[in-house]
């Protein structure tokens, strides 16, 4: 028998992006609130493992995403009529016996 349970959460809890370097395990965690430099996150704050993507648009599509992020949160905020909310993947609980 498997179960499956749907996992939501509300826009205004994401709180940060997190990144981990695939090289070292490092992890950089940029919150939703701050200003984003134009070059960041570009590589790895402990090894120095560049990130960048071979495409460059990679870097702008994320401050593309954590702007738009911020400000759906903020016009979210003008409704009372209803809360948006993400469904995140959660993987199957399995209740069988091994």
């Amino acid at each position: 028998m498997t179960i499956q349970q749907k996992r939501m959460i509300e826009l205004l809890d994401i709180l940060a992006f997190c990144f981990t370097c695939k090289k070292c395990g490092s992890s950089l965690s940029i919150p939703v609130a701050s200003e984003l430099q134009e070059d960041k996150p570009s590589g790895c704050p402990a090894c120095n493992e560049r990130w960048k993507a071979s495409n460059v648009d990679s870097v702008a599509r994320f401050a593309e995403f954590k702007f738009s992020l911020k400000k759906l949160n903020e016009s979210l905020g003008q409704y009372d009529g209803f809360t948006l909310t993400l469904e995140i993947s959660s993987d199957p609980v399995s209740t069988e016996k091994d």
